[in-house]
């Protein structure tokens, strides 16, 4: 038994060309599954052969996420993830310098290394890479995420656990206005254009300064992760394919 995983940080968003296209071909053809993260990569393989089972956090994980009320925390933002410009890090940046009242957590490796020096600021953090404790801490303390992905071709289709982990948290997101996004999350934050720190940091503003719709935003999310975008509803997926495959 041949089981292709394949997420879609490469296979997706590169474009390598008709050779690459190719060798995907071949291997839908020679395995007995593929198990895409997203439904844009099962696209490129057979139907009958294809499920997508996607990165969802665990309902376990996620209790420890819960803080106090958003109104008793400090206004304080979040971003978890690797730390580069077409991540939205010199947007976040920009944003904060409009929100005098804001304080941004930049947790994860920056890169390059060198872009550092554009970030810093007496308002933001350069937390660096966190464990999963640090993880839930950072996600404890703050009013509400960021997730301001530059729209490339990586980005728009992704379904980056970060923004399902800051609805697992109960709190508000301010993200990327990708389609797929606002199809899976509407209701639960604020949609933005990633390149305009203007929009980034009316919306920051404006979940700071209304704790009761941020707190609806997070609630509404919370909700979603109990009742869809869970692991423990994917891996049902994943197991049944084992199951038959092994019959």
């Amino acid at each position: 038994m041949e089981v292709a995983t394949l997420g879609d940080g490469g296979l997706a968003a590169r474009g390598l060309g008709l050779g690459w296209t190719a060798g995907l071909a071949v291997l839908g053809r020679a395995v007995d599954a593929v198990v895409a993260a997203t439904p844009r990569v099962a696209e490129r393989f057979p139907a009958g052969k294809t499920v997508v089972v996607r990165n969802f956090p665990r309902l376990e994980e996620a209790e420890s996420f819960g803080g106090p009320p958003l109104a008793e925390r400090p206004p304080e933002l979040v971003y978890l993830g690797g730390v580069t410009a077409d991540r939205g890090a010199r947007e976040i940046v920009q944003a904060v310098e409009l929100v005098p009242e804001a304080t941004v957590v930049l947790a994860g490796r920056v890169q390059p290394p060198a872009l550092a020096q554009e970030l810093r600021h007496d308002r933001v953090q350069l937390a660096g890479w966190l464990d999963r404790a640090g993880v839930a801490e950072a996600l404890r303390r703050a009013r509400a995420g960021l997730l301001v992905l530059h729209p490339r071709r990586a980005y728009v289709d992704a379904l980056p656990v970060k923004l399902f982990e800051y609805m697992a948290a109960g709190i508000p997101f301010v993200a990327s206005d990708f389609p797929l996004w606002r199809e899976l999350a509407d209701g639960c934050g604020l949609f933005v254009d990633p390149r305009d720190p203007q929009a980034i940091a009316a919306a920051m503003g404006r979940l700071l300064a209304d704790s009761d719709e941020a707190a609806r935003l997070g609630a509404h999310g919370r909700e979603l992760v109990e009742e869809r975008y869970n692991w423990e509803q994917e891996s049902g997926q994943l197991l049944a394919l084992y199951e038959r495959l092994s019959a």
